[in-house]
């Protein structure tokens, strides 16, 4: 086993604090986050509370929102660094200068050595610098450098021996020369104070001034004090241990304290009068158990350079950190100070320490598993559990009440001081002391709803919240034995992790909605507008509300707890709030608990411990705000960092980011940071947000005044930051640029104007001669509408003749049809020759011409030039054939035909037969429709 695994195990079964430790807030920041090497060799703090550690990569700063790794000049290891001024010195392999920060807020390196041209010894480093008035010390193995500040000049001190490292205390210098002893110097030469013998040959790593007294620090044979002639061990109750711990540095607080860093056992904090107040290692949050530096920032943060990491410890905080690192505890439920025992109520049972001090908690016998709650109900503590309940006395417990689920306990209102009532998992209980024994005495029947919150309105009114059914009000009996009335509120919503108390005789219940307070005269809820407040909608978590404080109420948001104290000459509120965000407080949603250790010491119950919280007020710290950079370039991916005294930018490099910080470093607060890019275009701030960086793209030329505001844990900052700059307009849009595109626009006007107007003729022309030709368009309808009226009164004049041409034809046949009739009847008479007059008449009538040619011109009338056409085609044909063709044109049947010539049915065949021959027809072709078809 390596020996530094040994002496930190001996020093574990020396000590309990490693069991029980009530520690400072602790932020581990590992090599993951600052991105530089493992080992952290000295800290410091500059005049704007940035902080620098010498670092096995360089000289690394961190401003609270970001780090930043500077390499030295050689690339070395820097062993040492102290901010004096506004300028930071460093020690590395043979160098050691200054860096200051240049117009681009960046550290600049100065090299010393160079300057001065100061002749190092070969393979040189140097482990500390000291500030001494004009003075400047940087201590390497073998020398000491005295640098003057003011006239640059160098005094060197050499050494036989290694020097082991320098002290300043108080207006002395210190160094321990292995071997030798403890040396001061006087008037530039060193003096030797005391031989190493005195402190038992061992190493001397720090000399401390704490409580009048001067006190050297050896590593493995504990403390000395010194005075003006002897060395003698200093006599605390934690000597023995201290020669195991391997000490590598230390620190004197300015608390009067003192702090101890060892090789194997993290750090130690010793009192004034060297008590152990705690030791902080691996196992209880420290980030790595060798400790090689140790500061103190003007916050009182405490910074420890570890071989692996970097840590910062809240020391003065106002809050305490006990972890379940095991998890023995598990999660605390309920929590109570009872005859000077503190007692813890967790998932995992009941368990005990004597107050005020490291030991361990014990579970006591018999309550494993979990507890709901604790309460001191006249000079007794019961413990509400999951398997019922139980009455505390110091180490034991004993089982009074085996009703499943005790989420609380209550007097009961008057003076019965015998009774208790209690809330379970089946509604509510009475509890009953005889001979002065508690014992379980009746469950109030008529209501077996779980009763986790529930308070007395009257002495038989009791107010139910359940957060799945609402608010109920129950109307109890005298003798507590059964529920007469059940009553659900409807002036209150049931809620997530609701929950309902009294403070002050006012009863109060809570949702996500608010806060409510009943009304006694009307028995309604009303909404309690100062203390509804206190959470929204986005910061609501729970409801729950604590007052077993009698003077306080507690409230729980996602950003902080609450607590509420009453005005004493007034019916107001005191609202305070302490910023503890919940993802910081590890507390389980609806069962958040807190209890009042001391007057102002309160202990919050966590998922794996607890925290203890003093609620003394101390006064705000105020922080600057701080620009740190500004990175200008075409696009945030090309955007470099720039001088910030530069404020005037290419119109291409449009794209700006802004880096800024609050050196702030409490493990529980909060930066948040609100900017405003103010141009002629933009007056509004942008949100609330922990993002210390932010970028501008694509801006406008103009010019702009980039404003930044801060706040910690929502107390807003005096300081802001502003920076101004101004884009400069593209060179299109350059003044000369702008006069030629007037010019051109004028010119372009003009052209556009002339280009109108002749656009313009040009369509009063199209527009003319589309009217002409629509006036034409519209005169040859007009026209075309005339003649087509002109065509259909001919054509109604052609229907009219051919109608008269069909009655004619048709009156001429039925005219030759009756003759004919009428000569044939007067053949048959007998006496011839008494008739013949009579049907020559007939026949003289049937073959007059004048009906033919009154047909001869209507026809004519009808169909023109018919005649001619048929003459024309066959000049052949005579005037008794051209009558024939006329009557077949009409579309007449043979048998029509005949009374109109006057010849018999036959006698039309043998004419159609010599019509057809004349006219060389084809015997296939219709000859009535050869004469209709003719045009």
């Amino acid at each position: 086993m390596h020996i530094h695994n040994i002496i930190f195990f001996l020093f574990f079964l020396c000590t309990t604090t490693i069991i029980s430790q009530e520690l400072p807030p602790i932020t581990n920041y590992s090599t993951e986050v600052y991105k530089a090497g493992t080992q952290n060799w000295s800290i410091t703090e500059s005049s704007n509370n940035f902080i620098y550690i010498a670092n096995n990569e360089g000289l690394l700063e961190y401003n609270g929102s970001y780090w930043l790794l500077h390499p030295s000049p050689n690339n070395t290891i820097v062993r040492s660094v102290c901010a004096v001024g506004n300028k930071i010195y460093s020690g590395s392999y043979m160098e050691f200068g200054y860096w200051e920060p240049g117009t681009n807020g960046m550290q600049q390196y100065n090299s010393l050595t160079t300057t001065l041209d100061i002749k190092l010894i070969e393979d040189e480093q140097f482990w500390s610098i000291t500030p001494y008035n004009k003075w400047i010390l940087f201590q390497s193995l073998n020398r000491i450098y005295i640098y003057n500040t003011e006239d640059s000049s160098v005094k060197v001190i050499d050494s036989d021996n290694t020097i082991q490292k320098l002290f300043k205390v108080d207006q002395e210098i210190y160094f321990f020369v292995i071997n030798k002893g403890l040396f001061t110097i006087e008037n530039g030469i060193k003096k030797k104070l005391f031989d190493s013998k005195e402190f038992n040959n061992d190493i001397v790593v720090q000399i401390l001034s704490v409580n009048n007294k001067t006190l050297a620090v050896t590593q493995n044979s504990g403390v000395f004090h010194l005075d003006i002639t002897t060395v003698r061990p200093w006599p605390i109750s934690v000597a023995t241990n201290l020669k195991q711990a391997s000490i590598y540095t230390a620190l004197s607080l300015r608390d009067g304290t003192m702090l101890l860093g060892t090789i194997g056992s993290g750090i130690i904090h010793l009192s004034a009068t060297g008590e152990q107040l705690f030791n902080i290692n691996r196992f209880n949050g420290l980030g790595n158990n060798t400790a090689l530096s140790l500061y103190e920032d003007n916050s009182n943060n405490l910074w420890v350079g570890l071989d692996n990491g970097l840590d910062c410890v809240n020391i003065n905080s106002p809050y305490l950190n006990y972890t379940d690192r095991i998890g023995t505890l598990g999660t605390t439920y309920a929590s109570i100070v009872f005859e000077n025992n503190l007692y813890l109520g967790t998932n995992q049972g009941l368990f005990y320490k004597p107050l005020d001090t490291d030991m361990a908690f014990k579970l006591i016998r018999g309550t494993e598993g979990q507890v709901w709650c604790l309460e001191q109900i006249n000079n007794t503590l019961f413990c509400g559990h999951n398997k019922g309940t139980f009455q505390i006395e110091g180490s034991s417990a004993n089982f009074i009440a085996n009703e499943m689920g005790t989420w609380s306990i209550k007097p009961m209102p008057g003076e019965n001081k015998d009774l208790l009532i209690q809330g379970n998992y089946n509604g509510l209980n009475i509890l009953e002391k005889k001979n002065g024994v508690w014992s379980f005495k009746n469950k109030i029947e008529g209501f077996d709803i779980s009763s986790r919150y529930f308070e007395f309105s009257s002495d038989t009114t009791i107010l139910v919240s359940h957060q799945y059914k609402g608010v109920y009000t129950l109307g109890i009996d005298p003798e507590y034995t059964k529920v007469n009335k059940v009553k659900t509120h409807t002036s209150v919503t049931k809620g997530s992790n609701s929950s309902i108390a009294k403070f002050y005789d006012r009863l109060l219940y809570a949702n996500e909605a608010g806060v409510f307070v009943l009304d006694p005269k009307t028995d309604e809820f009303l909404k309690e507008e100062s203390l509804s407040a206190i959470f929204s909608e986005e910061t609501y978590v729970s409801g729950k509300l604590v007052t077993n404080v009698t003077d306080m109420l507690w409230f729980f948001t996602k950003d902080g707890i609450t607590y509420v104290t009453k005005e004493p000459f007034t019916d107001s509120y005191i609202i305070k709030t302490m910023q503890i965000p919940i993802s910081l407080r590890k507390q389980k949603k609806g069962y958040e608990n807190i209890s009042r250790i001391s007057t102002q010491q309160f202990l919050l119950g966590t998922s794996n411990g607890y925290f203890l919280i003093n609620t003394k007020d101390t006064p705000q710290e105020l922080f600057d705000v701080y620009l740190n950079a500004v990175y200008v370039g075409e696009s945030k991916q090309d955007a470099v960092l720039i001088n910030k005294d530069q404020t005037v930018f290419k119109a291409t490099d449009n794209c700006i980011v802004f880096k800024y910080s609050v050196a702030e470093y409490d493990t529980y607060k909060i930066s948040e940071f609100q900017y405003l890019l103010e141009s002629d275009s933009n007056t509004s701030w942008s949100e609330w947000s922990t993002s210390a960086t932010v970028s501008f793209d694509n801006l406008s030329y103009g010019d702009y005044t980039f404003r930044l505001k801060a706040r910690v844990n929502n107390t807003m900052q005096e300081s802001e930051s502003q920076y101004s700059f101004t884009i400069e307009r593209p060179w299109y849009l350059s003044i000369g640029l702008i006069s030629l595109y007037v010019v051109a626009f004028v010119f372009f006007f003009i052209l556009v104007n002339a280009w109108y107007k002749r656009g313009y003729r040009l369509e009063k022309d199209r527009i003319l001669e589309k009217s002409s030709r629509e006036i034409a368009l519209k005169e040859l309808e007009a026209q075309k509408q005339i003649i087509q009226l002109k065509n259909e009164r001919l054509q109604q004049d052609i229907e009219a003749r051919n109608r008269e041409l069909a009655v004619s034809t048709m009156s001429m046949i039925k005219k030759n049809n009756v003759l004919n009739d009428f000569k044939e009847e007067l053949l048959k008479f007998s006496e011839i020759e008494t008739v013949a007059p009579l049907v020559k008449k007939i026949n003289k009538s049937l073959n007059d011409k004048g009906d033919w040619e009154f047909f001869e011109e209507a026809f004519n009338h009808a169909d023109k030039d018919f005649f001619k056409k048929v003459k024309d085609i066959h000049p052949n044909l005579t005037a008794n054939d051209l009558r024939f063709c006329v009557y077949l044109r009409l579309n007449l049947s043979s048998k029509e035909i005949a009374p109109l010539l006057n010849i018999s049915h036959r006698s039309v065949e043998i004419k159609r037969y010599r019509l057809r021959k004349k006219i060389n027809l084809d015997n296939k072709v219709n000859l009535n429709n050869y004469f209709i078809d003719l045009k």
